[in-house]
């Protein structure tokens, strides 16, 4: 992670509770004024700090940790916590096995509907300052919308409970739960998939994504690579290089001093 942060100068997306809250904002604004609305191709400027297209220094790489152990052991406990949820998930899914993937992505929906509502709710005291609506309009507007179907269409509902809905149709056939960084994949697919051309995940979200894919159940136009993939990566990367256009590579040289 401190590598990321030293490439990216500083640029990084918000945190994911303030990118949900941004992902629902931006679809109820969007269905108010009826205007036509895509889930998966978001700005990325709009969830980050900093502008992702200026100019960078060239990084000065560290490899000191900046972790205390106190920050380790919180995180490993942390991730115990969560896994022991999963093992209890788990249990669960492989309780009915004969259930249906569209009943379990239902269930998953359904049980974050109060939590995810309640983020469009607590947003609209800034909408009625910035856009001058009635405030009784539009809370009405907002508790129908968390009801419709263009919320649970919402990039990071819908990719969240497809990818907890693929794993509980498996689990009849595995013997062991997702791995302990299972849950935090899934939040941070859902939440940055809309803004990203690629992502790299571990093989099982990547399997997961290109089925849901395959099956429309998902759709999007972002590369997906794991490393069972690394040199369609290597590959997707290249080409990147060479689409640049040639001003921008002289420029690129003129200020880096590089090939």
């Amino acid at each position: 992670m401190a590598a990321a942060e030293y490439f990216a100068g500083g640029c990084a997306f918000s945190d994911f509770q303030s990118i949900r809250g941004h992902q629902l904002t931006a679809a109820f604004l969007a269905q108010q004024g009826n205007a036509r609305f895509d889930p998966f191709r978001l700005p990325a400027e709009d969830v980050m700090h900093q502008n992702p297209h200026r100019w960078l220094p060239i990084p000065n790489l560290s490899v000191q940790s900046q972790m205390s152990p106190e920050q380790k052991a919180h995180l490993r406990s942390v991730r115990q916590q969560g896994y022991d949820e999963m093992t209890a998930v788990f249990q669960h899914w492989k309780s009915m096995p004969n259930r249906q993937i569209a009943e379990w992505k239902e269930e998953e929906v359904r049980s974050g509907r109060l939590s995810d509502g309640q983020l469009l709710l607590n947003s609209l005291p800034n909408l009625v300052t910035l856009r001058h609506h009635d405030p009784q309009a539009l809370c009405e507007a907002a508790v129908e919308f968390i009801q419709s179907a263009t919320f649970v269409e919402v990039a990071f509902i819908s990719v969240s409970s497809w990818l907890f809905a693929t794993a509980a149709r498996k689990a009849k056939n595995q013997r062991e739960p997702p791995n302990r960084g299972f849950l935090r994949d899934v939040e941070t697919i859902a939440c940055l998939l809309p803004y990203c051309h690629a992502i790299v995940v571990d093989d099982t979200c990547r399997a997961y994504l290109n089925e849901l894919r395959s099956t429309r159940r998902l759709v999007f136009d972002t590369r997906i690579f794991s490393k069972a993939n690394m040199d369609d990566l290597i590959d997707f990367i290249e080409q990147l290089d060479g689409d640049v256009a040639p001003e921008i590579s002289r420029l690129a040289e003129d200020v880096y001093g590089l090939n």
